[in-house]
Parts: C-alpha cells; sequence; structure tokens
C-alpha cells in the first residue's frame, strides 16, 4: 500500500488494514505497519494505537509504540510506553530492535543505555547500526571511540553509520578519517565518504566566499571527484524530521544491511524507507 494511498483511507479503513496481514508480504511487514500506524496517529486514532500496546504481535506492538512515541500527544502514557519498547529491545525479529532503540532514544530515554552497549557488541549489523546512531544523539561523549571503532566493523551498515555519525561530531575534521573509507569493500560507504567530503569542500569554498576572499579547497585524492550520491526516496513520514542527506542515509543502511545487490533500480523499485524496510511502489509508480 504506497503511502499516497493512505492519504485518502478513513480512520476505520485504517484501522482494518492494521489488523489484516501485510500487502506486499511478509519481506515488507514491519514497513507497511509502520507506515499504517502512522497515517492512524495522524487521524487520531491514539485511543486505538494505545488499545494495541497491551495485544497486538511483535510487529504491530512496534510500528504502534513508534506511531505514540514520534508522535508527542499528551494522552499517551510514556511511562507504558517504556516499559514496552524497552520490552522489545530483547525481540527475536531484528526490524522489531530496530524500531524499539529508535522510539527510545526518540523518547531521550537514556537508561536503557547499558543495554543498547549490549547490543552494540552483539546484534546483527542492522541493530548496530542504530545502536551507535542512539549512543551519538544520546551519550556522544561516550560514542566518538565507539564509531571510530566501528569504522572497521565486518558489516557494511555499521561503517556506513560509522561514517554518517562521525560527520555529526563537530570535533571530527580530520579529512583522513574520511578519506581513509574511500577504499571501503562496500560502494555504499565509498559514496557516502565521497559525499562528505564534497560537502566540507563546499561548506569551505562558501566560508571563503562570503568573507570575500577566493576560496582555497583543500586537495585530496582524485577518487573524491565529480559524481555527487543521486538524491534518494523520502521516507514515508513527512511529519518527522528528516534531511535529503538523512533519507539517503536510511535507503543505503538497508541495502548495506541486505548485502550486494543490483546497482541498477527500476521505476517500480524500493521507494522509501520506514524503519524496518521498504515498501514498493506500485508498478507504473515511481
Amino acid at each position: 500500500m504506497p503511502f499516497s494511498a493512505l492519504e485518502g483511507r478513513t480512520l476505520e479503513e485504517l484501522i482494518a488494514a492494521f489488523r489484516g496481514p501485510p500487502l506486499g508480504g511478509e519481506e515488507h511487514r514491519a514497513a507497511f505497519y509502520d507506515d499504517l500506524a502512522d497515517a492512524i496517529a495522524t487521524r487520531g486514532g491514539i485511543d486505538f494505537l494505545q488499545g494495541e500496546v497491551d495485544q497486538a504481535d511483535e510487529v504491530r506492538l512496534a510500528a504502534a509504540v513508534s506511531a505514540l512515541a514520534f508522535w508527542e500527544d499528551p494522552s499517551v502514557d510514556r511511562h507504558r510506553l517504556l516499559l514496552r519498547l524497552r520490552q522489545l529491545l530483547d525481540d527475536a525479529n531484528p526490524d522489531v530492535v530496530v524500531t524499539a532503540i529508535d522510539s527510545l532514544r526518540q523518547l531521550a530515554d537514556r537508561e536503557i543505555h547499558e543495554h543498547v552497549l549490549e547490543l552494540l557488541g552483539s546484534g546483527p549489523g542492522m541493530v548496530r547500526a542504530h545502536a551507535l546512531i542512539y549512543l551519538r544523539v544520546l551519550l556522544p561523549d561516550s560514542a566518538l571511540e565507539l564509531l571510530i571503532a566501528a569504522l572497521r566493523d565486518p558489516d557494511a551498515a555499521v561503517r556506513f553509520t560509522a561514517v554518517d555519525q562521525l560527520d555529526e561530531f563537530e570535533t571530527v575534521s580530520d579529512r583522513e578519517t574520511f578519506e581513509g573509507m574511500l577504499d571501503d569493500p562496500d560502494e555504499d560507504v565509498r559514496e557516502h565518504a565521497r559525499y562528505i567530503l564534497e560537502q566540507h569542500s563546499s561548506e569551505i569554498a562558501d566560508s571563503a566566499q562570503a568573507a570575500g576572499r577566493s576560496p582555497v579547497v583543500i586537495s585530496c585524492s582524485a577518487r573524491l571527484a565529480p559524481a555527487r550520491i543521486p538524491e534518494r526516496p523520502r521516507r514515508s513520514w513527512a511529519r518527522r524530521p528528516t534531511t535529503a542527506r538523512r533519507r539517503r542515509v536510511h535507503v543505503a543502511m538497508r541495502r548495506a544491511a541486505s548485502g550486494p545487490a543490483p546497482r541498477t533500480r527500476s521505476m517500480g523499485g524500493p521507494r522509501r524507507i520506514a524503519h524496518g524496510g521498504v515498501i514498493p511502489a506500485p508498478s507504473g509508480h515511481p
């Protein structure tokens, strides 16, 4: 069910779909219910989602609590929400764990940071990647060394996330940190490191021009040159803060986590990311 189709659905239709099987197959189950829960919240279905917290299966539960965490409604029982999200950190489904980590980060729950550190040391690649984001946002003083170490992680999604999150630190200005990732075996990691270096060079030039000086761009390897990463699909929830860069990051993280894939993209290929996966665009829709 493309997100555009949700816009024309009534609250009752959305709830019925939420209680039904996932459209698009089990592969897109998490993303399907994520989008539905978000649409239900925007239609005022907060009470329904709160009711699902105690009775839904793990994937629907994760979707419901995620929407409640991101939708700051005063009627939401924050304490109850935190308890359920913390329980989901031990779920066997990595998509559910990722949703729980992201939602607890949104709620600024620092009390479970030791649990997140355990997941960073033992969870699947995508879980470890989102654990790094949690730590960088909520415990930045502790995260820097972990991110630098993660640049050598065997999982591409973790390395990609480490590159991206290191760029969030204003103190990390050493170009060698990012230039060193231009030889990474994963194409998405290399592209993102190149993109960050290009952005840094552009900022230097813009700053010099604003000050009335001739822009001086730091010299770097010819590998940095020309291609800029194309715009990636939008995440499905418009109300949640996101940027073009953030959209590019989440799509590439998911691709890195799934391993090598063909680089050609059809018009009917994945068009948006939603916490745990992508929902395919229907045939004929870009």
